[in-house]
Formats: C-alpha cells, sequence, structure tokens
C-alpha cells in the first residue's frame, strides 16, 4: 500500500518540477530595446557662460530641443564650453 502511494504521488511530482524547470529557464527579460540612458547634459546656469551639469533623458538627435525645466539643455564641448544643442525625440 505504501509503495503505490509514493507511486502515485511521485510522477505528479516529476512532472511539476519539469514544468517549473522550463518555465523558470525559458523566461525572457523584460528589457525596453528602446530605452535610452539617461546621459549628463549642461545648462547655463546662473551665467550664459556657466555650464551646470543635469540628468537628462536626451541625444545628439531628435526633432525637439532637451529641456530642464526651462532651460535648454547643451552637450560640453570643454571645460568652459557647453554649446551643442541636446535633443529628444518628440512623437507627433
Amino acid at each position: 500500500m505504501k509503495t503505490n502511494f509514493v507511486k502515485m504521488m511521485l510522477l505528479p511530482l516529476v512532472a511539476f518540477s519539469l514544468a517549473s524547470a522550463a518555465a523558470v529557464s525559458t523566461s525572457e527579460a523584460k528589457v525596453s530595446k528602446t530605452a535610452k540612458p539617461i546621459i549628463t547634459g549642461y545648462i547655463h546656469s546662473p551665467l550664459p557662460s556657466s555650464c551646470k551639469a543635469v540628468a537628462v533623458d536626451c541625444d545628439v538627435i531628435g526633432n525637439a530641443f532637451c529641456m530642464s525645466g526651462t532651460s535648454q539643455v547643451f552637450d560640453k564641448e570643454s571645460e568652459t564650453t557647453c554649446t551643442t544643442p541636446l535633443l529628444r525625440t518628440v512623437n507627433p
């Protein structure tokens, strides 16, 4: 009687274990393929000749100026100049 009970419980246990292992091994991480990393941009604050670092989700391509609050964001060319405007893509 005891061996019948073990045999009856062993098959569903093995099937459940194999199904669980297959589900875990085939699951794929859901990572956005279009997500862009946050980069460091620079705004002119407090003077137009100064470059203050800000974290933005922008790039050098796009169809709209990148903004941080009310300030336009630029890329830094050297220690003292930041004049290349950063852009972002806006869907119409």
